[in-house]
């Protein structure tokens, strides 16, 4: 993971930092393996940045909100990860679109359920797809940038969480229930 300059200077404590840290990278952990694609995080500094021109990597962008708790969240896949994925093929662009929002859908969906043993409860946007340069530029202005990166077998996975948050909006309770993934909520 690294921290891009700013985030110390904008009041979070260390706590919220290992409880964001936790969340990322064991919900990013969790949905790989639920496909059954090994990941493992990389060493805090050792974030590897895709190549510029690299066309073939995708991003799935969602935002997200809560009292005290704003961002948008990234996830920045290769196109084998992709395709361990699903089984269904992604012959069009369109179709590794429609795979790339899905994933980072499941993905803050892990996150908002962890962010209830905080008792926080997250409103999300729709998931968006682009080139992980466009998901880059469009959460440049954020006060906070957190990056972890994680490699497969099948290539890297980056995943960008910007925003802000307060120090005081992560507080572990023990009483809060979530939902197990893949659970159907009729509402």
């Amino acid at each position: 993971m690294a921290r891009e300059d700013g985030f110390n200077a904008q009041g979070a404590g260390e706590g919220v930092h290992r409880s964001i840290d936790l969340i990322v990278q064991t919900t990013t952990i969790g949905l790989l393996h639920s496909y059954g694609v090994g990941t493992a995080p990389l060493a805090a500094g050792r974030v590897l940045e895709p190549p510029a021109d690299d066309p073939s990597r995708l991003a799935g962008i969602m935002s997200f909100s809560a009292p005290s708790f704003a961002g948008t969240l990234i996830l920045s896949v290769t196109p084998q990860i992709l395709a361990a994925t699903t089984s269904n093929p992604l012959a069009t662009q369109h179709a590794r679109l429609d795979w790339a929002r899905e994933l980072v859908n499941q993905l803050m969906g892990r996150i908002k359920n962890r962010l209830v043993w905080f008792l926080v409860t997250a409103h999300v946007g729709l998931p968006s797809a682009a080139t992980p340069e466009l998901a880059e530029r469009q959460t440049a202005g954020a006060k906070m940038r957190l990056k972890y990166a994680f490699h497969t077998l099948r290539g890297d996975v980056l995943v960008t969480l910007a925003g802000q948050f307060s120090e005081s909006v992560l507080v572990f309770s023990g009483d809060a229930e979530g939902v197990d993934e893949g659970d159907v909520i009729l509402f």
